[in-house]
This record gives C-alpha cells, structure tokens and sequence, in this order.
C-alpha cells in the first residue's frame, strides 16, 4: 500500500495567488469588454497602420511591411492571430469565401493609400483587439513580480498590479492595436529580468533581459532605452565575468540588436525605405505634430507631469515619489530609476506630446506607489510596537498599522468599479452610423422609402446590408439637385475647410440648416476625407411637402389606363374593385395637411361610388362622387413625425355582366399640401 504524504501549502501563499488571479481575470475582463468600441468603424486613428498592414501581408504574402516608421514585430503578431482568425472564418462564415471577400486599403501613405479606416471584416481588428488586451493583463502581471522583488513582499506586489489593472489610462491603451502596451510590456521583461540577474547572478537572466529588450525596440524604436537596464544589471556584476565593462556593454547591445534584426530582417533588406523611415521619425519628433506640439524641456515634463495627475491624483503621485527615492537604498531600486530617468530626459526633449509615449512609466509609478506603501506600513508597525502600553487594543495597533492599505484597498476598488461600468458602458455603445441604420428602418417600416446618403459618411457595407430600403450614396453637395428624387437625405456635420479638405463643407452646414430637418444623432464633427467616429448625422426631408403628388405607382391597385381622357390632358386612374387601396409609405412632419382629391365616378343605377379616407386607422371623410370630376378636400393633422399610409376605401362596387355594368372611380389628381 503506497501512502501519500501531505503537501502542506501555506495559507498565505494561497491568498496571495488567490488575489493575484482575481486582479489578472478581472483587469482582463475590463480590457476584453470594451475590445468591440466603434466596430465596423474604426475609432483610433493609427490602429490600420499595423492592422491593416497586417491584412496585407496576409492578403498579399508579402512580408516586407514597406513601411518602417514603428518597427514590424506587432505587425508580424497581428498577422499571425490574422491567419488563425482567417481559418476560423472558412470554418464558421459560409459567406466568406477567401482572402479574395477580404477587402483593405493599403495604409502606407495616408495621402495615396485611400480611405484607411474602413476593413471589410472588422472580426480581424476584434481578435487583434484581444491580443493586445491579454498583453496589457500581462503587463500587470509583471509589475507584480517587480514590485514584490523591488519591496520583498508580495503584499506590494499585488498592491502594484492592482494600481496599474484599473488605471484608466492603461485600459484605454489595452484596447488599441497599436504598439504601445506590447512596448510597455517587453520594457517591463527587460526591467523584471535585469532586477534578478542582479539578485541571481545567473546568465540567463541577463540574456533573458537582453531578449525582451530586443523585442521593445521592435515593438518602438524609442523603447531602445530600456537597454540601460541590462547593461546597468551588467556593470553592477562584471566581476563574475571575464569581460571588462566596455566589452560587456557592447556584447548586451548587440545581443539586444541581433534579436531586433531577427524579429525585423527587412530593416537589413530594404535598408534605404527603412533608413527613410526612420529618418521622418526622428525630424517628426524634433519638429512637432501640429496642435500636439510643444516646447521641449520644462513645459513638456510639466505636461506629462500633469496627465500622470490626471490618472493618479496628487496624493498617489506624492506616494509614487516617496517610493522612488526610498527605493534607491537597494541597487535594484536604482535599476528601475536608471530606465525611468533616461527615458523622461529623452522623450521631453521632443517636441511631439503624445502622452501614449509615456504609458511606459505608469508601471513604475504603481511600483513606487507600492513601495511606499510598503514602506509606510512597515514604520507605523515599528511605531504601534513602540507605544505598545499606550495602544493595548490589538485590533486598534492592526488598523493602525494597515490604515493605508485599507485606504488605497478601497480607492482601488472605486477605480476597478469606474472601469467596469466604462467597459459596460462601451460594450453597449452603438455607432452613430449604426443608430442611422436603425433609424431609417423604424422609419420605414414596411415601406418604400427611398434614402440618399451622403458618400463622407463612409458608412460601413456591413451596416448598409441591414438598410431595408433603397438607397443610393451622393456627394453631400449634390443634395439641392437631388431633393425631389428621395424621401429622406442623410449627411453630417462638417467641419474642417483646411487646405487638403473640401472647402465646400463648411459653406455646407450653413446652406442646410434652413432644410426640413427631421433626426439629429449627436456626434462629432466630420473633417472630410480623413478619420472620423461617431460622426454627428442629420436626416433631412427630401421631397418637398408643397404638395406631394400621389399617382397610379402610389397606390396599389389603381391602373392607368392606354388612354388619356377625351376632353382632358391629364392622365386618368382607375380604380375598379370594391375594397382598400392604400399608398406607399409617407413622411409625413408634425402639422396641419389639406389632402386635395379631384374624381368622379360612373352612375350605375343611380348610384356613384362612396369612397371613405384613411391615413392609417383613423377615418378622415366620406365622399360621394359625381358623374363628372368634382375636386374634394379634406384636412389632415399630424401630431407626430413619423411615416403613415393614405388609403382609399371603395365601399359600393357593383359589376353586372349581363349589361356590362362597372360602377368604378376615377381619379384625376391627388395631392397633399402642408398648411401654414
């Protein structure tokens, strides 16, 4: 009989994985609900640069990304989780047939690449959405192991991980397929692994730092920085070695570099658009980006300065202060400065202001935060000890000693409930364009309505394949000449005339906020040709209510005759059998209506058709009609704006065949006015 011992694990132990895995799920729940923001439209400007080049590659087999203003290893990711995605398409979508069904502009120049914001299966743009919220949920895990080797406590570990999974900062970024959390990420390997080289002393761990920095520069070339950890790790520990520090550090460099090559073989093989590539970035970051260009030095760091309050708040930001500086009484407190340091000095020194540049420190700040903490807690411990005769309640010394902690337990679990109502919040969000659709479909309800849309819009094909009514795409300016061909015209506001931009549009919203304007959707101002989401949406009236004509098409049931009337030039319609003739859909806006109807009806017996007016189910009038033509009116009230149907209800049909006697109706003209 074999006998198992027991494994005995320890309480502790238990509860600190516990809390690490209930951080990691959740931040990774926040970050995944809110992946689908703006699908089918795309509401991050740089995200096709990578995606979508990414598409291409897949499309194309075509490896060399041509364009190396970020270096190619997101790209390369994105491609990879492309083809798996593109199986499970084959697999699951029977009406995706290949990579032939897969349509997207090719992002290399905005200018001559088309409009670059428009993927004809979104899905790709989910999955790669996903991969970077699994890598923004890593990033937390390694802040966590720096933040228990920094503070040699787990406790601080998890209090920094927790900080950074419901930064609001961090999870907007973990939603974007763009480099910078796969930056961040690789930095933190780099920095994580430098730390226990410098513990360990085990070669390993240098290469593993060497690996992941590798891996940063390929993800941003201004991650290249983090190098100085690995190289400082290294020069704190060249003893061990037999190589002296100048050698060393340029043995970490290559190594670091070798990989960025192994990950990037095209910056070698198409040297020249790579070294232009780089080139623009260098003289894009020194010369500005339009409105996100600032003053170098001072004013850039108190900008940054003052978006990390933004997130952190001044008392969290004074805790992270207090974190660095005790932190430097330990080498590996000086391995995390060194990186944040040097890459402060340097990207303040640009002039472009992106704060995405940045979100690699926010790991660090957390990291000091906890560290204080930690730091904090250990001396109100020694101080409750010191006054243990004066404080004899056990329970007092313990909330005296965890009083912060309890503190930032609770603002954490505000900021975590903030986040998950945000992701909620974007989980249930519809485009504008999308409400557009639904709209217009409440509107037309078994109708005909016809709809002219206009082309900037760019609505998504996607969205247009659920429109149940005909439309077509025009120029917004071609609206005037085009009014009278539909039921409902539907632009946008616009905004920009800049050079580059149709100077028309701004000229336009002026022109057409004297038109019948039914449904404004809330947005954003459209800048034509370029980026844009949630764009505002007018829905205007297209046929002119003064008066609308009604005819044989109308109707069903009516017909026309071969034949005009013998003493009129106007066509005649005839309606021949007993029963309801209803109209097409009409837009009617709220308001007072005189519905005019010139008929008459044949006398069988002594006797013309009645026919009774609806519009829907409400009874409008009854009239008798006369051998000849006799024009009726009848007023209508709208109380609403909405579509209804006009219908004619011939209620005293009567056919003899013996003497071929058709009481029938005929109607001349029939039009609706609105009144004044």
């Amino acid at each position: 009989m074999i006998e198992f011992s027991r494994i005995f694990i320890p309480v502790k132990f238990k509860i600190e994985y516990l809390l690490l895995m209930i951080i990691l799920g959740l931040a990774l729940i926040v970050r995944l609900i809110g992946i689908g923001k703006g699908l089918p439209y795309l509401h991050h400007y740089d995200e096709p640069f990578v995606a979508s080049r990414a598409l291409l590659m897949l499309k194309e087999g075509d490896f060399n990304p041509h364009w190396f203003q970020y270096p190619g290893l997101m790209i390369y990711l994105n491609m990879i989780v492309d083809v798996l995605h593109y199986l499970y398409l084959m697999g699951k979508d029977a009406t995706f047939t290949g990579l032939k069904d897969l349509i997207v502009d090719n992002p290399t120049s905005v200018q001559k690449g088309g409009f670059i914001w428009t993927i004809s299966h979104p899905s790709f743009f989910l999955w790669n959405r996903g991969i970077i919220a699994l890598m923004g949920t890593i990033c937390i895990y390694f802040t966590y192991l720096i933040g228990k080797k920094l503070a040699s406590s787990s406790t601080a570990g998890l209090v920094g991980a927790s900080l950074l999974a419901f930064s609001a900062t961090m999870v907007e970024h973990s939603r974007y397929i763009t480099p910078n959390l796969s930056g961040v990420l690789f930095v933190l390997g780099t920095v994580y692994y430098a730390i226990q080289f410098n513990s360990d002393k085990k070669n390993i761990y240098l290469i593993l730092s060497l690996i992941f920095s590798g891996l940063a520069i390929s993800t941003k070339y201004n991650f290249a920085l983090c190098l100085i950890a690995p190289i400082a790790s290294y020069c704190m520990n060249f003893k061990q070695f037999k190589i002296d520090i100048i050698s060393g550090s340029v043995i970490c460099i290559t190594v670091s570099v070798l990989v960025f090559l192994i990950v990037n073989p095209f910056t070698i093989i198409d040297l020249k658009q790579f070294l232009a590539d780089m080139g623009k970035q260098v003289k894009h970051y020194k010369s500005g980006h339009g409105s996100h260009t600032i003053e170098p030095g001072l004013t850039h760091f108190k900008f940054q300065i003052n978006e990390f309050y933004r997130d952190f708040g001044g008392v969290l930001l004074g805790l992270s202060l207090i974190g660095a500086v005790t932190s430097l009484k330990q080498k590996k407190g000086w391995l995390l400065m060194f990186f944040v340091a040097t890459y402060m000095l340097y990207m303040v020194r640009q002039k472009v202001d992106f704060h995405r540049n940045f979100l690699v420190i926010y790991p660090f700040i957390t990291i000091w935060i906890a560290h204080a903490v930690h730091s904090i807690t250990k001396f109100l411990k020694r101080l409750t000890e010191k006054f243990k005769s004066k404080l004899p309640g056990h329970l007092l010394r313990v909330g005296i000693n965890y009083s912060l902690l309890f503190i930032l337990a609770l603002m954490i679990s505000f900021n975590a409930r903030a986040e998950i109502k945000k992701a909620r919040a974007l989980s249930n969000h519809v485009e504008t364009r999308s409400q557009l659709i639904n709209i217009i479909n409440r509107y037309a309800k078994d109708s005909y309505l016809k709809v002219a849309i206009a082309k900037e819009l760019r609505l998504h094909n996607m969205d247009l394949q659920r429109l149940n009514v005909p439309y077509v795409l025009i120029n917004h300016m071609d609206f005037e000449e085009n009014i009278s061909n539909f039921d409902l015209f539907v632009s946008g506001k616009f905004g920009s005339d800049k050079k580059g931009f149709r100077g028309q549009d701004s000229t336009y919203n002026v022109v057409y906020t004297s038109k019948k304007l039914i449904k404004v959707i809330e947005g954003r101002t459209i800048n034509l040709n370029r980026f844009h989401r949630d764009p505002a949406i007018y829905i205007y009236k297209g046929i002119p209510m003064s008066p609308i004509k009604l005819t044989a098409n109308s109707f069903n049931g009516w017909y026309k005759p071969p034949y005009k009337s013998k003493d009129e030039k106007e066509e005649i319609f005839i309606g021949a059998s007993g029963g309801k003739y209803l109209s097409r859909q009409i837009l009617f806006e709220a308001g007072k209506y005189e519905l005019t109807v010139t008929v008459r009806g044949n006398k069988i017996r002594n006797e013309t058709a009645r026919i009774k007016f609806f519009l829907g189910d409400k009874v409008l009038k009854q009239i008798d009609t006369k051998s000849e033509f006799k024009e009726f009116k009848i007023n209508l009230i709208i109380n609403k704006t909405g579509t209804n149907r006009l219908s004619m209800e011939f209620i005293n049909d009567f056919f003899n065949s013996e003497k071929n006697e058709d009481r029938n109706f005929y109607v001349k003209d029939i039009s609706i006015k609105p009144l004044n």
